[in-house]
């Protein structure tokens, strides 16, 4: 295809951006060989979103700042002027979460989506590939079923998944909808053809009748497994931080002690000693009394060491807000046999703390540095490798990394299910 001029909408700290440029590295997903992307290959020609928090972590990263702006007033015009080919969206999920009133389409926070619905028959430069990310649910709503209708009438294929990190060599259960879309093209059209998606879709008879306004019955045909090479699943002390300031549970086969400060998180040489709630500072990981306190024990499915190979999904409350969010990490205690009934008598015993946030931004396929799982990474060779400003707090860093996306599986449906790899 073309070279690759996307726009992203609900960027957040860029997951989608990170995903792209993975998706069009050189190296293979199944190999341990690092990525390397190729500079003519993709642009991100404008992101958006609202969040003051999150632009400054894409723009402390990508060194340009998101548009501000409310998507539902973005204009046809404003679009067609971009000429992009690829769009790339995360809209709000809340509209959609079991935990949530899940209003759907008629929540004030789907309006960014439902506008960009209606703007793509409109645009003169539509794109011809699309990728959208979304929790679990999403699948069922009236907001997806407004998306396909569209998709279908505007000659897109499209396929539609659940997937995991998992799925992908990643130690780190994320269960998520993605819709992937191709636009169609015919012979008769100038310019490369799309790769036609697999199983074409039916619709129902009537769609031909249908006017642009109406709904088309597109039947749910979920993706639940994943058919393309991968790496093998890795344990998680391959995603710790290997250098922590202080210790919990002292030095371990899996976690080795350090006196040294790693996983640098800011441009400023003298920002580590200045910070008191410094990410990568060990006490700031401790899990604190009042946190434990409320609850009669801790599930043993959230307490995890380094030697496993599954955690629990991080949401934007991990490390301020109940338990449940996120899992724990074990550090010491590794011979006892494990008994998580006294929540305050288990932290002590297992020596268990947070993940820090370096450590999720690995296990979401961000480019970290310090990390054994470098084999992912696109930033060193890009100049975009992940790091936090400096003025950002750690509870700022659990709650934008909770609202993000996992990189590598966004390259990899990039690669094969939108743009054709093989």
């Amino acid at each position: 295809m073309p070279a690759i001029r996307a726009l992203e909408f609900f960027c957040g700290i860029g997951g989608l951006h990170y995903g792209l440029l993975l998706s069009q590295s050189s190296s293979d997903p199944a190999s341990n060989e690092p990525a390397v992307a190729r500079e003519d290959a993709c642009t991100v020609v404008e992101a958006y979103d609202i969040n003051h928090v999150t632009n400054a972590i894409y723009t402390h990263n990508f060194g340009v700042r998101p548009e501000q702006k409310a998507i539902e007033k973005l204009t046809v015009k404003e679009l067609d002027a971009f000429k992009a080919n690829l769009w790339l969206l995360s809209p709000p999920c809340q509209p959609f979460t079991r935990v949530g009133k899940r209003l759907d389409d008629q929540d004030p926070r789907s309006k960014g989506l439902l506008h960009l619905i209606s703007l793509i028959p409109k645009l003169s430069h539509p794109p011809t590939h699309l990728l959208l990310e979304n929790v679990v649910n999403f699948e069922t709503s009236q907001s997806r079923n407004k998306l396909v209708s569209m998709l279908t009438r505007e000659n897109y294929e499209f396929e539609e998944w659940i997937l995991s990190p998992l799925q992908f060599g990643i130690p780190n259960d994320r269960k998520r909808y993605y819709l992937t879309a191709r636009k169609k093209v015919t012979d008769d059209e100038s310019g490369d053809a799309s790769v036609k998606l697999s199983d074409p879709r039916p619709v129902d008879d009537k769609s031909a009748e249908m006017t642009k306004d109406e709904l088309i019955n597109v039947p749910l045909n979920l993706k639940m497994e994943w058919p393309h090479p991968v790496r093998p699943l890795d344990a998680l002390s391959s995603y710790l931080d290997s250098h922590l300031n202080g210790q919990i549970g002292g030095s371990t086969p899996h976690m080795p002690a350090s006196t040294l400060i790693g996983s640098e998180t800011t441009d400023s040489p003298n920002s580590n000693s200045k910070r008191k709630n410094e990410a990568t500072d060990v006490d700031a990981l401790k899990i604190p009394e009042a946190f434990v306190n409320k609850r009669k024990f801790i599930s043993d499915g959230y307490v995890v060491g380094p030697a496993d190979k599954k955690s629990a999904c991080f949401t934007k409350a991990y490390g301020h807000h109940g338990i449940g969010a996120g899992s724990f990490l074990q550090t010491k205690g590794f011979d006892v046999p494990k008994n998580l009934d006294d929540p305050s008598a288990a932290v002590e015993t297992y020596g268990l703390r947070f993940f820090s946030p370096m450590e999720v931004a690995r296990l979401h396929g961000f480019p970290v540095k310090e990390s054994q799982a470098d084999s992912e990474s696109v930033g060193k060779e890009k100049g975009k490798e992940f790091t936090f400003p400096a003025d950002s707090t750690l509870i700022q860093r659990y709650r934008v990394l909770g609202n993000s996306l996992n990189v590598v599986v966004v390259a990899g449906l990039l690669k094969y299910a939108v743009f054709g790899g093989k």
